[in-house]
């Protein structure tokens, strides 16, 4: 089995050793694996291949390295969806794309920890209304 979370691609082989991408065989430290191993693991790990993705408030194609790989390895997805206000390159290319509401559309919480032990908590309120069309993160979850 393999399981892209975000935070890596995993194989499930052996349930006492880490993680290891399907390619490389790289290792995960504290969980993660480098997201630049991403588009080897869409087009070079035959059966055990990423063949779908989750994209959500970032722009892999543009964030990481070697951008015309991870493009070619995104249009050999067999689904995309990227949950992003704006129409970003993934975007584009995806089979679904989810819009959230933006920062002034919806309640936002902070901490502040900076303090401690004093905790500062921020709760703020829509100021605008969005879209008719857009969900909260959370709502586009579950």
């Amino acid at each position: 089995m393999t399981l892209f979370t975000g935070a890596g691609v995993f194989r499930d082989e052996k349930p006492l050793e880490k993680p290891r991408t399907c390619v490389a065989g790289i290792s995960s430290i504290r969980g993660l694996l480098p997201p630049n191993a991403l588009p080897e693991e869409i087009l070079d790990a035959g059966e055990e291949r990423v063949r779908a993705l989750f994209v959500e408030a970032c722009n892999p194609i543009c964030s990481y390295a070697d951008a015309k790989r991870m493009t070619e390895a995104f249009e050999q997805l067999e689904l995309l969806v990227v949950i992003d206000p704006a129409m970003i390159e993934p975007a584009r290319m995806a089979h679904y794309v989810l819009p959230p509401p933006i920062g002034y559309e919806k309640w936002e919480a902070s901490s502040f920890a900076k303090g401690y032990p004093e905790v500062y908590f921020h709760l703020r309120r829509p100021v605008l209304q969005p879209p008719p069309e857009a969900r909260q993160e959370c709502i586009i979850f579950l």
